[in-house]
């Protein structure tokens, strides 16, 4: 619990004055009442109004501890975070003629409300104009309503086919791709209007093999500490390139020069090399609407967009995560900050003297961006900012910064160096300032501030993450959990909880299994070995059959980097995924009302799904199924008991299966598992008497039928 500071003294102006006359009354009484008017009273006021000062002063020490304390635990007062964000820099026509605009090189300046803003990478504008699209799934139903059958598109594209209708994306609003059929976000770079369709040759030519610059950003940002040790997520970049052949595409991976978005976990810039060749870029698939996006071929252009429009296509996934979503996404886009730029300052000279002090004119310093030099031989030389002169000899040319007050201090010649006699001090150049005013809404950055003809300034995407200065009081509410170590992983509890609670990725349940090494697989873990922990987790999923939530490999990755950071040191650590063992299940019941026998067998199938279920609610306990538990089929006739209106339950068959081996009937009451498996319901059969599950009926090693090409649902138009 908090304790309150006391005030060292809390006596108001008022009670000042009414101490004062008191004592005036008590030792003057001779003085006869005194009216309000009377100087008598302004001199009272005048020292009451000095001891408050006073008071005020002597109650600001404190304070100054607080201040004393926080440093000498190297905990100093946060400077002002600027704002981030993206803004889109396009190339303006002249004289009606598209053209790459001039290279836009890093720390330009843009304004925009009366704030500046920095750019923090250079961009080269390309003539090009974006829409967004995806194949989105249509749902059985959905097309039945429409009045079309699957036979229709069987006997329409001549096999099996999923059915999809291209769907597109407004710039600057989120992109999800739960609904895409094949997990690809398709960029489509069009000429920005149709009366520029004769200088589509020309325009490929001039922007094959230049960098372009498209902008990421996640729906919601992380925090600034988390955000610098995520785990880089791997987009796949893939061009269209059309075969002269046969027409179809032919996706080819592009050159990612550079990826300040972690594959857009953050907000930041990739950077792609587009081919040296203009006929690399030739992606004319425009045809019959009927055949746009069937197979691996893009979508149909949104309207508004004509075929002569088209110049590229280029599609993105994440081959790591089950569904990659996005804020943002815009082409000829550029990082900005809401800082400012000082370069060459002079800060004056050295004195010789230890743990000299020097400061910078500006305060709220970015302290990545500083480079301090001191003079020496008749020439600049920089010097390396660190955290303490701990551990410092006298020949290193090390600082300290504070970056919320701009104060430099240098060591005292045994730890860390002086700067000599009369050696020239200068700041080359760094960023300064921030906070909340930064923090601008869409369409608020409107032009460079060196005014050009070449440009075009977009905003879409709102700029955020400024903040003010930190105060004494939220400086002290990081202390506890300083001193006492709250975000590392400890106890098991520890890992189980952080892994739960990361801003990262979203977990819905972590296990935790000490001393657990896996191997090579999990069938040849090792167990009780000191020092190692396994860390079980699950992504959220919704309760279906054959569909146990497993996490995919990039939020593996995001969890083992976040507990990474915050392990103690000498514990070997595994994230993992639990094994599943498939089960199938039949059920023989007797319903109470005959009528109600279909209901019911739904119900009990749901019933038998939710008490195998991995996550919270379902379980024994509402807690999900426990690691290693085993099934035991006496509890499982119980959970179907239980759903009303059944008369009795008179039979329950298990079938299991392991690895590659066929499906096998229980022959006992319980069903064994290893600590790190879980139940996969498979398949359950509901009906009078017990038979065999459908999934176990299926003949094994049956070639899997071909995977049905996507094919759009184009609608009649008469």
């Amino acid at each position: 619990m908090r304790i309150p500071v006391t005030q060292l003294d809390d006596r108001s102006f008022d009670d000042l004055v009414t101490e004062a006359r008191a004592r005036m009354a008590r030792f003057l009484p001779d003085i006869e009442a005194v009216p309000d008017g009377d100087p008598l009273h302004a001199m009272i006021d005048l020292f009451a109004f000095m001891t408050e000062s006073v008071i005020y002063r002597a109650n600001l020490i404190p304070e100054r501890q607080r201040q004393a304390f926080l440093n000498l635990l190297g905990l100093p007062l946060r400077p002002a975070r600027p704002a981030r964000g993206l803004v889109s820099i396009d190339a303006r026509p002249r004289q009606n003629q598209l053209e790459v605009a001039p290279l836009l090189r890093a720390e330009t300046t843009l304004t925009g409300a009366g704030q500046t803003f920095t750019t923090e990478g250079e961009i080269t504008p390309l003539p090009l104009a974006l829409k967004l699209l995806i194949k989105e799934r249509i749902e059985a139903n959905v097309l039945l309503e429409a009045g079309i059958t699957p036979q229709q598109l069987v006997e329409q594209y001549g096999g099996a086919v999923t059915a999809f209708r291209p769907r597109s994306f407004p710039v600057g609003e989120p992109v999800d791709l739960a609904t895409s059929l094949d997990g690809h976000l398709y960029l489509l770079l069009h000429l920005p209007e149709a009366r520029f369709v004769d200088q589509a040759a020309a325009v490929r030519e001039a922007v094959a093999g230049r960098t372009l610059n498209i902008g990421l950003a996640p729906i919601a940002d992380l925090p600034g500490e988390i955000a610098e040790e995520v785990f880089p997520r791997q987009l796949l970049w893939e061009i269209a390139f059309q075969e002269s052949a046969t027409g179809q595409p032919r996706w080819l991976p592009l050159e990612v020069l550079d990826d300040s978005s972690e594959g857009g976990r953050k907000t930041g810039v990739v950077r792609l090399r587009l081919p040296r060749s203009a006929d690399a870029l030739t992606s004319d698939f425009a045809d019959d609407p009927r055949e746009a996006g069937f197979g691996s071929r893009p979508p149909e252009a949104p309207a508004g967009v004509e075929p002569a429009q088209v110049l590229i296509w280029i599609r993105v996934s994440a081959p790591d995560e089950e569904v990659l979503t996005l804020g943002h996404c815009d082409i000829n886009a550029v990082a900005v900050t809401g800082q400012g730029t000082a370069r060459a300052v002079p800060l004056g000279t050295g004195t010789g003297r230890p743990n000299q002090i020097v400061t910078l004119p500006h305060q709220d310093i970015d302290p990545a961006t500083l480079i301090l030099e001191v003079a020496e031989g008749g020439a600049y030389r920089p010097w390396s900012r660190i955290g303490h002169f701990e551990g410092r000899g006298p020949e290193d040319r090390v600082f300290r910064l504070d970056p919320r007050t701009g104060i430099v201090d240098f060591g005292d010649g045994l730890r860390g160096a002086m700067p000599p006699p009369a050696a020239p001090i200068r700041a080359a150049t760094y960023r300064y300032g921030g906070g909340p005013e930064g923090n601008a809404a869409p369409g608020t950055v409107r032009r460079l501030e060196a005014s050009s003809t070449r440009y075009t300034v977009r905003q879409p995407w709102p700029l955020s993450g400024g903040t003010p200065a930190e105060t004494i009081p939220e400086a002290e509410a990081r202390i506890p959990a300083f001193l006492t170590h709250r975000a590392r992983a400890v106890t098991r509890e520890d890992f189980a909880t952080l892994a739960r609670d990361n801003p990262v990725t979203r977990i819905a349940r972590a296990e935790v299994i000490p001393g657990m090494i896996p191997g090579a697989s999990l069938a040849a873990a090792r167990f009780d070995v000191p020092g190692a922990v396994s860390l079980f987790v699950l992504p959220p999923a919704p309760m279906a059959l054959a569909a146990a939530p497993r996490p995919s490999v990039g939020q593996l990755r995001d969890v083992y980097s976040y507990i990474d950071a915050r392990k103690t040191l000498g514990t070997e650590h595994y994230v993992l995924s639990p094994q599943y063992v498939p089960l199938a299940l039949s059920v023989a019941m007797t319903p109470v009302d005959p009528r109600t026998e279909l209901a019911l067998r739904e119900t009990v199938r749901m019933a038998l799904l939710a008490f195998l279920w991995a996550l919270p609610p379902g379980g024994p306990a509402g807690t999900g199924w426990a690691l290693g538990r085993a099934v035991d089929v006496n509890e499982l006739r119980t959970a179907a008991s239980r759903v009303p209106g059944l008369q009795a339950v008179t039979g329950l068959a298990l079938w299991h299966r392991m690895g590659a081996r066929p499906w096998t009937p229980l022959r006992s009451t319980s069903l064994e598992l290893a600590r790190y498996q879980l139940p996969e319901l498979m398949d359950v059969h509901v009906g009078a008497s017990v038979e065999t599950p459908g999934v176990v009926r299926a003949e094994d090693g049956v070639d899997t039928p071909p995977r049905p090409q996507p094919a759009p649902v184009a609608p009649d138009i008469c």
